[in-house]
């Protein structure tokens, strides 16, 4: 895979390269321009620590310094950045998330919201896999049962 191909996706990429004594912006894709909101002509050249002390609307970047980055939120956005590092740079690809957590989040409602009903209408559900025979019992399943605790199931 070429670094230009990478640099022209859609995916949000910075490049910062070391010149001796720091980290320097080096490279943006335009992606990365378009979730800063800036021009990347402004950041050239420039250290995380001068423009998070320059531009107070990007003091987010200031994580960059940091040798472990992983879920971050970006303008109410998540991101999960991934890190490549090279002899003398650092890469750093963001992949949105912000759409799986929202999902997330809305199957974890959902699933708290079908235990109440579950629970108010003295109903419960449990699944089969016949393949991996897997069982899956609802919570409601366990206390129509009557059994104190989830090893009691006999099947």
């Amino acid at each position: 895979m070429s670094r230009r191909w990478l640099m022209e996706t859609s995916i949000p990429i910075l490049v910062l390269r070391f010149d001796g004594k720091e980290y320097r912006v080096d490279e943006m894709n335009p992606s990365f321009r378009t979730l800063l909101n800036i021009d990347s002509d402004v950041l050239a050249g420039l250290s995380i620590d001068e423009i998070t002390a320059k531009f107070e609307s990007l003091q987010w970047l200031d994580r960059y310094k940091k040798e472990e980055l992983a879920l971050i939120e970006i303008l109410e956005c998540w991101y999960e950045v991934e890190t490549i590092r090279g002899s003398d740079e650092i890469a750093y690809i963001h992949h949105n998330l912000t759409g799986q957590i929202e999902m997330d989040s809305n199957n974890k409602h959902l699933q708290t919201r079908l235990n109440q009903i579950q629970r108010i209408a003295l109903i419960g559900d449990w699944e089969h896999n016949f393949k991996t025979k897997h069982e899956f019992w609802s919570d409601e399943i366990y206390r129509i049962l009557d059994f104190k605790d989830k090893s009691s199931n006999p099947m």
